[in-house]
């Protein structure tokens, strides 16, 4: 069963790929309950396999301020989108 991917976290991940492919850095902002972490998933999975990306290694850092453990609930989504194959081509470590 693929998750129904939302055109607002689409057109966030084509934008971020796009901007990426100028600057190096991309900050993403928006209220809880938008779909932030599947916007960054997908977006690392687009960078992954586009080909203007190739030739630079990559890393990916997730980081979510908190006196929580957003930074680990982060880690768990992302790692689940891959277990159910709604992202792929990476892998997630969680250091936090």
């Amino acid at each position: 069963m693929n998750k129904k991917k939302l055109s607002y976290q689409m057109n966030a991940a084509d934008y971020a790929v796009r901007f990426l492919n100028e600057n190096n850095l991309f900050k993403l902002s928006a209220p809880t309950g938008s779909g932030k972490t599947m916007i960054i998933a997908q977006t690392i999975e687009e960078i992954i396999k586009d080909p203007s990306f190739a030739m630079i290694k990559k890393t990916f850092i997730f980081v979510a301020p908190s006196t929580g453990s957003l930074d680990y609930q982060g880690y768990e989504k992302i790692s689940s989108y891959l277990d159910k194959g709604w992202v792929k081509g990476f892998r997630t470590e969680h250091i936090g």
